[in-house]
């Protein structure tokens, strides 16, 4: 009994960090031209007071979760700080999640390469110390034509 009931913290533990997390849930159109507007749904499972910065960067330069325990557990790169235009992330905006743990922010395409772009976020409360987390989704990619 007393295993099964360590077994629903530890779950539970996992759901809600799980939750917490910050997504990039829907990029719309999938499809634009330097300086059209791009529509991006971002989420939060928990409200944050530290601004969150977005970026584009193309899909071949997004950096990877990857494992980082020996329990195999896969972790978010852990960076020193925010990316700059040398590392291929061009910033974006800035949001917040004090207030809406859900919103849609427009942003209109910068002069980038054509090429297939995925929206970045860098975390600084996201790791412990310093630095934090650049988390891309690739799953929500979208293309930059000429």
């Amino acid at each position: 009994m007393r295993r099964l009931a360590a077994v629903v913290i530890v779950g539970l533990a996992f759901a809600a960090q799980a939750s917490a997390g910050i997504a990039v849930d829907a990029v719309t159109p999938h499809s634009v031209r330097v300086g059209d507007s791009l529509r991006i749904k971002v989420s939060a499972g928990l409200r944050l007071w530290q601004p969150i910065p977005l970026y584009l960067v193309p899909s071949s330069r997004a950096l990877r979760p990857k494992p980082c325990r020996r329990d195999q557990a896969i972790c978010e790169p852990k960076v020193l700080g925010p990316p700059t235009a040398a590392t291929g992330y061009v910033h974006i905006a800035t949001i917040s999640f004090r207030k809406l743990k859900s919103q849609v922010v427009t942003v209109t395409i910068p002069r980038i390469a054509p090429g297939r772009y995925e929206v970045a976020f860098y975390c600084g409360v996201c790791y412990r110390g310093p630095g934090g987390s650049l988390i891309s989704t690739p799953t929500q990619a979208f293309k930059v034509v000429r």
